[in-house]
């Protein structure tokens, strides 16, 4: 986009609360999201961006700041500002879903599924994780590639107690969430999750059915339970470092501690 263009298409509103550089920063979201800026585009220079609306390079660089910050942008020493690739981006600090998230950056998500079947004698580390007595050991299984814009961002494998859920089989989870499903037609409630996330290196196959040649990416492991402490969730994402970040706050306050810890090894 040039910056005659980008006259002619956007004007700031000065009655407005909302600081320059953020409503500055939104229109260009748009433009990104609606693909008027696309990948790997180059942006107009802060100064010609300065000189055509005369306002400050320091308003400039603070709406820069603010969409590298929200994974919009990448800035390049000597080269300028670049429109990159969204990226999932978590917050750790609550319960999440891949839809809501996907949903927050402006893209689509969409699901594959690749395998959906019942499983009779499932793996005892899955039995054990999940607390199963011996008499319910039978398992839904629920293999899915979940995409954002249609390019795929994580390979999600998933557990749940088949006497929980019986006759889930039959729903199509390429058109219906899961956590909907479960939530409205069988009445379990996600209330508390535990998740262990480690850096890992993609397998040959996982880069193929993530069509990507980056070899970073993310395991998760999350066991889920209802409000009760009844554990019905085993699920394990491997998840692309390159179209992922995590988002934490930290506090300094007593209780900070027993909500995140590290584990180094």
């Amino acid at each position: 986009m040039d910056i005659e263009k980008l006259k002619e298409s956007f004007e700031f509103s000065h009655t407005s609360t909302t600081p320059l550089y953020m409503q500055l920063a939104s229109f260009f979201k748009i433009c990104i999201q609606s693909e008027v800026l696309k990948i790997d585009e180059q942006l107009p220079t802060e100064e010609s961006i300065s000189k055509a609306y005369g306002i400050s390079r320091t308003t400039v660089r603070q709406t820069m700041d603010l969409l590298i910050k929200e994974g919009y942008l990448l800035r390049v020493r000597g080269k300028g500002s670049f429109v990159i690739p969204r990226k999932l981006n978590r917050s750790i600090n609550r319960l999440y879903s891949f839809t809501s998230d996907i949903k927050a950056t402006g893209a689509v998500p969409s699901s594959k599924v690749l395998e959906a079947c019942i499983v009779k004698d499932p793996p005892e580390y899955i039995l054990g994780e999940l607390h199963l007595p011996g008499s319910q050991k039978t398992l839904f299984k629920l293999v899915r590639l979940r995409c954002s814009d249609s390019v795929p961002i994580l390979i999600e494998e998933t557990y749940i107690p088949y006497y929980l859920c019986n006759g889930i089989e039959t729903y199509s989870f390429e058109r219906n969430s899961l956590y909907d499903v479960l939530t409205k037609q069988y009445g379990l409630n996600l209330y508390h999750a535990t998740e262990y996330i480690e850096a890992v290196s993609l397998k040959d196959k996982e880069k193929k059915m993530l069509q990507c040649s980056c070899s970073a990416g993310f395991k998760i492991h999350r066991i889920a339970s209802l409000e009760s402490g009844f554990s019905f969730e085993y699920t394990t994402s491997i998840t692309r470092g390159d179209r992922s970040r995590f988002h934490l706050d930290l506090y300094n306050t007593p209780n900070s501690e027993k909500n995140i810890k590290l584990n180094f090894f």
